[in-house]
Parts: structure tokens; C-alpha cells; sequence
């Protein structure tokens, strides 16, 4: 029954949270709108997912740059999905990832980018923006 449920989840949990449209409604009481998503392959969503493998760090620092950064210059907030859990990408910088994450860690938390491929941040994430 386990492996069952963890299967069905595995399945169910990208489709999930790449369309979860409750940001998408919170927001729109805000004058805001989602203006994209996306995913990164990291290792621990790959774990996550039970599809094996892993991600090289440098190759998923290098993706998490080159699709975030432009949406937080231009101002850009970005809410990131790691398995089981949804934090607000503060900053993409040069060490790793700064993180709000009101739940376990508060604001300004940093993760490096070893830690941030391992723990499958970026499984899926939404951009929004002020319309």
C-alpha cells in the first residue's frame, strides 16, 4: 500500500504543483498575475520523483541563474516548490539561494547550492508579477 501511495504521489505531484492555482487567485486580489512557470532538474527531485539520477551542481546553479535572475531584476516574485513544501525565492547570488520560508526557517535564509540541488528546490516554480 506504501509504495502504491508513493507512486500515485510521485505522479500526481508534478502536475500539482506546477498548475496550482490557488497563488493564482491570492494574488489576483493583489493586482498581481502569474507570468510563468517553470521547473529545474535538481537531484533531489529527481530522488523525489524515483526517476535515479543526479544533477550536476554546477549545471543546476547555472539553470536556476539563467531562468530566475531575469524575472527578479525585473521585479519579479518567484514562488518555489521543493518536494512537500513551498518557500518565496528572495535572491539567486554567487554562494546560493536566499529564501523566505515562514514555515521552518523565516526570511532571509540562505541555502547553499549543493544543499538547494539535494533538497529538489525549483521541482516546479510560478513567477508573478503586477499587472
Amino acid at each position: 500500500f506504501e509504495q502504491s501511495v508513493d507512486q500515485a504521489r510521485g505522479l500526481a505531484a508534478s502536475v500539482i504543483a506546477a498548475t496550482l492555482d490557488i497563488f493564482v487567485q491570492v494574488a489576483a486580489q493583489f493586482g498581481v498575475e502569474r507570468t510563468a512557470t517553470g521547473q529545474i532538474r535538481s537531484t533531489g527531485q529527481l530522488a523525489r520523483d524515483q526517476n535515479g539520477g543526479s544533477v550536476a551542481t554546477a549545471q543546476y546553479q547555472q539553470e536556476v541563474f539563467g531562468k530566475l535572475t531575469p524575472w527578479l531584476d525585473q521585479g519579479g516574485q518567484v514562488v518555489v516548490n521543493k518536494p512537500g513544501h513551498y518557500v518565496r525565492l528572495e535572491a539567486v547570488e554567487s554562494g546560493g539561494l536566499v529564501i523566505d520560508d515562514p514555515a521552518t526557517n523565516g526570511k532571509n535564509y540562505q541555502v547553499g547550492w549543493d544543499e538547494a540541488n539535494l533538497k529538489g528546490y525549483f521541482r516546479s516554480f510560478q513567477v508573478f508579477m503586477k499587472k
